[in-house]
């Protein structure tokens, strides 16, 4: 991570989140009145300040040097009064407005050493480039709208009959998917994304059907063999998905467990 543009790593520091609050307590807008059950609540909740607690750890090459690295790590932490921006490795993009306002004590055994921080995220929301607020009210969208399941970039549902797919493009281009139907992927199944329909003639079983629209690519999974042949003539489409808000129609003789079928779409490929 990343506070006051000094990277822990080049302070040669091994970090690891201990606890990190997503959603701090409510700082409630109600009035209690006297004989009256309950409070007047005029609905103006905001937030506390958030808490972010993390261990940096190091190992030195003498116990001097161990307890001398924490003569840096004042220096790194020191609180004078102002909030400067955190930012965690795997989320380059975002950050969070912090400081230390907790006691930070050492701890040393021999060469090794550890430091227990806690940061205070005020307000406790995380910031795109340009001071921009995360605007969390899209990820209520998108888990309202979304029937698959996200993992990283890859969308997976299961389908044992017709049914659609409804997924999310969260970036601002156009994708070329790649699409994955897996285990039984009955002859004559046809996925429809608006006016593009993409048709597939052949039984596969047990494996998996590979579409990469961006290569233009139709396959077997296990062996990489080409089936582009096997697809229609007139349903032949290579999908464009739009941003935002995707329908994917999945539909031809689709069965139920053990012969249901998975369909997985790759969003990552890059922008159309």
């Amino acid at each position: 991570m990343t506070f006051k543009g000094i990277s822990s790593v080049s302070m040669g520091l091994t970090m690891k989140t201990t606890s990190r609050m997503i959603l701090p307590s409510a700082a409630r807008g109600t009035v209690s009145v006297t004989q009256r059950a309950g409070t007047v609540d005029f609905g103006t909740d905001t937030y506390d300040e958030g808490m972010i607690q993390l261990r940096f750890s190091w190992i030195a090459s003498t116990p001097e040097q161990s307890v001398e690295k924490s003569e840096y790590i004042y220096a790194w932490l020191y609180n004078d009064g102002k909030y400067y921006d955190l930012i965690f490795d795997n989320s380059p993009y975002k950050f969070y407005k912090a400081k230390v306002v907790n006691d930070v004590s050492l701890n040393t055994s021999g060469c090794m050493g550890y430091v227990d921080v806690t940061f205070t995220i005020n307000p406790p929301i995380a910031f795109l480039a340009e001071n921009i607020p995360v605007d969390y009210e899209k990820y209520l969208i998108q888990l309202k709208w979304d029937t698959a399941k996200l993992v990283g970039t890859q969308y997976c549902q299961e389908f044992e009959a017709d049914g659609e797919m409804r997924i999310t493009n969260a970036g601002n281009v156009k994708v070329k998917p790649v699409i994955r139907l897996v285990n039984i992927v009955p002859s004559g199944v046809i996925l429809t994304y608006k006016n593009q329909n993409f048709q597939y003639h052949g039984t596969i079983k047990n494996d998996t059907l590979v579409i990469d629209c961006a290569a233009e690519t139709v396959t077997l999974g296990s062996t990489g063999e080409n089936l582009f042949s096997n697809v229609d003539e007139y349903y032949d489409d290579f999908f464009t998905f739009d941003s935002g808000q995707i329908r994917l129609s999945v539909s031809g003789n689709i069965s139920a467990w053990p012969n249901n079928m998975y369909v997985i779409v790759d969003l990552s490929p890059g922008g159309a």
